[in-house]
């Protein structure tokens, strides 16, 4: 299956292995090629650098129409607590430009607990390329069947776990 390990380990065969993303009113062009890093019209992406997450600017999407209750409340609980434990939290659509925003160094982290998968593989690529940190949120390597999505600075990516496993 699909995963996106820090951008030192091999990619699996069936990985994604090229990307684009035009963002339009940002006037930007993004493309990476695994292994080969993550770049915006002829500036290579890096992640952020910052080491505390109560330092971090964090976001995380929402849920598909229709996706339960259970859903719902994981997303509430995990915005209550990351609100706790980071300097601001944003709540946005669609994923892919938050991952991009992470991928640049301007947010910190992003986390989703719900099945929307538009947008993660894409953005997951860029930010693994750009040196950040892609997991599931109990930190092992994230793929299209994990239960959600971390991706994060290198440095904060543990201590955005510990927050997560809060959630029931």
């Amino acid at each position: 299956m699909h995963q996106f390990n820090h951008p030192a380990q091999p990619a699996t065969d069936d990985a994604q292995l090229l990307t684009a993303v035009v963002a339009a009113v940002q006037a930007a062009g993004l493309a990476v090629q695994a292994r080969f890093s993550a770049w915006c019209n002829g500036t290579r992406l890096r992640t952020s650098g910052k080491t505390a997450l109560n330092a971090a600017m964090a976001g995380t999407g929402q849920a598909v129409p229709d996706e339960g209750s259970a859903a719902y409340r994981r997303i509430g609980q995990s915005v209550t607590a990351m609100l706790a434990a980071t300097l601001v939290v944003s709540v946005s659509v669609p994923a892919t430009l938050q991952l991009v925003q992470v991928a640049a160094g301007r947010q910190d982290l992003f986390w989703q607990y719900s099945q929307v998968r538009s947008g993660l593989l894409a953005g997951a690529l860029l930010v693994a390329e750009a040196g950040g940190s892609v997991t599931d949120l109990h930190g092992a390597p994230w793929h299209l069947d994990s239960t959600g999505l971390l991706a994060s600075a290198p440095a904060l990516s543990a201590a955005a776990v510990a927050v997560l496993a809060t959630i029931a």
